[in-house]
């Protein structure tokens, strides 16, 4: 048993979201957030509020050489970035980071081991109108449709996968993984990794850009690059 207030706040998410979870889902997403405001309906209605359901976390590397797990909101953040300014955008919006120095964990393909790389780019893309939850034993992932992850058929876009597919975490071993879709418009965050162009996001391998679009040819977009 979860406890009444609990239950009576999942179940006021559900009526005002239309997302279907289950309530330890909702408790481990969520815990005791919103309780005390019992105006649910405008709080959950604002898809802002929580900016990611299913926080998409990588792994980063500090400046003592300590590991950190962060939501990659949070790299927008550190970088001074106020991304739910761009929830109207047509274009996407790209951020020149290399002076920050950020590392996230990669994968090097050629030497078939994890490594940290330097993240050059932060990318604030359109919102698409469906969004899809991936899970694993590593973890789990909130992504457009275009994301690509990397599976034993190479990178594929969640859209093309079925609903169960193996993913790839940092230690090698392929997990089976599963994706649902959920219906939800919010901007869309990315990040371009030097020289790997990959990163680990819930403990699965995924190309970076997620979208498909190749960052590096910023030619072939129309966008705004700024210098953070």
């Amino acid at each position: 048993n979860l406890g009444y207030s609990l239950q009576k706040r999942y179940e006021a998410f559900i009526a005002a979201t239309g997302n279907v979870i289950t309530i330890e889902e909702y408790a481990l997403r969520f815990g005791n957030k919103g309780s005390a405001n019992p105006n649910y309906k405008r709080l959950f209605s604002n898809q802002l509020y929580f900016p990611l359901y299913y926080p998409s976390k990588v792994t980063a590397q500090g400046g003592d050489g300590m590991k950190r797990v962060l939501k990659i909101e949070e790299l927008f953040e550190r970088a001074k970035i106020d991304w739910k300014q761009y929830a109207e955008i047509d274009e996407p919006e790209y951020f020149d980071v290399r002076e920050k120095s950020f590392k996230i964990l990669s994968y090097n393909e050629e030497m078939k081991a994890p490594e940290f790389r330097k993240v050059n780019t932060l990318v604030i893309k359109p919102a698409a109108s469906t969004m899809y939850i991936v899970e694993s034993a590593a973890g789990f992932f909130e992504c457009s449709p275009t994301h690509a992850v990397y599976t034993k058929q190479g990178y594929k876009t969640v859209e093309e996968l079925p609903e169960e597919f193996e993913t790839l975490d940092a230690d090698g071993n392929w997990l089976i993984t599963s994706k649902r879709s959920i219906e939800k418009k919010v901007p869309l965050l990315d990040l371009e990794v030097e020289g790997n162009e990959n990163y680990f996001v819930g403990g699965m391998l995924s190309h970076n850009t997620t979208g498909g679009y190749a960052i590096k040819y910023y030619s072939s977009w129309r966008g705004r690059i700024t210098r953070i």
